[in-house]
């Protein structure tokens, strides 16, 4: 950061302030001074959420170090470095911006830049608190990043999505900001924003899952343009939420349970729910993770706006070890040096509550 060839540390904390630590050791034996907070428009910094978690990053290709940083929310925030090398000075934090639209990384979300298609451009990796890791293509120049949409990072074929809670991050009241929805341990659903958390509206406002802590996942089921809510009960059961959201209150129509042949659909006990075309036949199907990593996959038979289910078919146990964690940190390096960009990824097990540290080499 100091512009001296040796490597200094910044320093995010759960109280949202930043601290720069200065390498005052030799090339090679690095020693830190005593922590110093970041000044940010000649001030102390301060951040209005807090998990604030930084990486360093020339942005702009002025030769100068910046800073990008991932908050509480998952907005993703540039410091862009207006001093010099050797007195780095940092203007006013501004969201990065994806599809038109504040960047959002995921809850808690750990940033990183790396070019990781190898097209000469950097692009935008992030790891959020449900363990998930999304990967931004950078659609416009090196110089000036421009990014429309994600995709999830993929390992043994599956997307590196461990999750403790199943949790919605998304747009589900269509104001543009991103709604962050969960089920606390007594099975009531919750909207948690910057100014406090208030239960999710159903038609039936006696609704309430099964079995405590429910899990969740957004998916436009019908096709009406608005994200549904699938929940599954903690005993299997799983019930879809239609959307009724209007001018951006969010409300939800009374759950129904999901069909599986004529039978109501059962999956096994802590089961996290996604949705994704797995067999490419342009129709949404439904993909279950359950506690020991074994992913089941309920292929539709109907129509992508009329889903229907006869059946699932269990297809993945090896990744057992990387389905069932939170708190998830990301970088980029090239780990077995061969010119090809690997991914070093950190979570908490919700198996033991114990980190792990995972190598996933590039094919």
């Amino acid at each position: 950061m100091t512009g001296d060839g040796k490597f200094d540390l910044v320093i995010g904390d759960s109280n949202g302030l930043m601290y720069l630590l200065v390498n005052t050791g030799k090339k090679g034996k690095p020693e830190f001074s005593s922590l110093s907070q970041l000044t940010v428009a000649k001030e102390p910094f301060k951040w209005t959420q807090t998990r604030v978690k930084p990486c360093v990053v020339d942005w702009n290709n002025d030769g100068l170090k910046d800073i990008i940083f991932g908050d509480e929310q998952g907005r993703v925030m540039l410091l862009v470095n207006t001093g010099t090398a050797k007195a780095p000075q940092f203007d006013a934090p501004v969201p990065l911006k994806e599809g038109g639209r504040d960047m959002n990384g995921g809850v808690r979300c750990d940033p990183a830049v790396y070019d990781l298609n190898g097209d000469g451009k950097r692009d935008m990796i992030t790891a959020d608190e449900d363990g998930k890791v999304r990967w931004f293509e950078n659609k416009g120049s090196d110089e000036n990043p421009e990014f429309n949409g994600f995709a999830y990072i993929q390992a043994r074929g599956w997307p590196i999505k461990p999750s403790a809670t199943g949790a919605i991050n998304r747009d589900m009241d269509g104001d543009g900001k991103a709604d962050t929805i969960g089920s606390d341990a007594d099975g009531n659903i919750l909207l948690r924003t910057q100014t406090g958390t208030v239960k999710v509206t159903f038609a039936d406002p006696a609704f309430k899952p099964k079995d405590g802590q429910a899990a969740l996942c957004a998916a436009d089921w019908n096709n009406d343009g608005k994200f549904d809510m699938i929940i599954v009960e903690n005993s299997g059961g799983v019930l879809i939420a239609l959307n009724t959201s209007e001018k951006g209150k969010l409300s939800f129509a009374k759950p129904t349970t999901l069909a599986d042949g004529g039978r109501p659909m059962k999956v096994g006990k802590g089961c996290i729910p996604d949705f994704a075309d797995n067999d490419k036949d342009g129709k949404k199907d439904l993909i279950f993770t359950d506690e020991e990593g074994t992913v089941t996959v309920f292929s539709n038979v109907g129509t992508d706006a009329e889903p229907k289910f006869k059946g699932g078919k269990k297809v993945e146990k090896e990744s057992s070890d990387i389905c069932a964690g939170y708190r998830a940190r990301v970088t980029v390096a090239d780990w077995n040096n061969d010119k090809k960009p690997d991914l070093i990824y950190a979570a908490v097990s919700s198996k033991d509550n114990q980190a792990r540290l995972y190598v996933f080499l590039a094919k």
